[in-house]
């Protein structure tokens, strides 16, 4: 029998109601990164 392996993932939510304060760069660059692709 297979030995099943469960990991824990953390999710970060955000929220704001403030316009333009780049949080789509931030996490373009995040989800890039994450990707192994790196922007900086």
């Amino acid at each position: 029998m297979n030995e099943v392996t469960q990991t824990k993932q953390q999710i970060l939510c955000l929220a704001t109601h403030t316009p333009n304060i780049g949080i789509d760069e931030e996490l373009n660059a995040i989800s890039a990164v994450m990707q192994g692709r790196n922007m900086l």
